[in-house]
């Protein structure tokens, strides 16, 4: 990664939850005119993670830019053989730089580490640049499904990445 402003942290400290919540509904409103059902649902896949998080199954990258948080991906076991990526974001500022490559990376070789036969994502239709990078690490399309619970009519789709 040839981004020298950027540092990762792969711990989660009190307030990032926080802070994740607070990017994730500043990043998907702006983008995607989500309301704060958004907010809601990524606050309780939050306290999942946190409540359950055990480091020898999940993992968290957190990237800064300074003292800001710039992009976040995690990875959260669901199983002995599967496990789930989520809240993938990279804010505005660092789009474009590489970070988002560069977590996605982190995040499979992670996966290919780990005993997990198989991931899954839940995205929407509309995430066409995230839907891109997916699929250029394996991601395969295998469920649609309409959806209202992001505060809009939306298609969500599940994509799934298999060893």
């Amino acid at each position: 990664m040839n981004l020298p402003d950027i540092s990762i942290r792969t711990n989660l400290l009190p307030g990032d939850a926080g802070l994740i919540l607070y990017q994730h509904g500043l990043l998907y409103s702006r983008e995607f005119k989500y309301d704060f059902k958004f907010e809601s649902y990524v606050a309780g896949g939050l306290q999942d993670l946190l409540m359950h998080f055990n480091p020898g199954k999940d993992a968290v990258w957190l990237a800064f830019r300074g003292q800001d948080l710039t992009g976040f991906i995690s990875s959260i076991h669901r199983s002995d053989d599967t496990a789930q990526l989520r809240f993938f974001f990279v804010n505005e500022k660092s789009r474009g730089s590489g970070l988002g490559k560069y977590l996605m990376e982190l995040w499979v070789s992670n996966f290919r580490s780990r005993p997990y036969k198989e991931a899954y994502l839940w995205t929407t239709r509309e995430q066409l640049a995230a839907i891109a990078l997916y699929k250029k690490f394996g991601f395969q399309l295998v469920e649609e499904a309409p959806s209202e619970h992001l505060g809009k009519a939306l298609v969500e789709q599940k994509y799934v990445l298999t060893k």
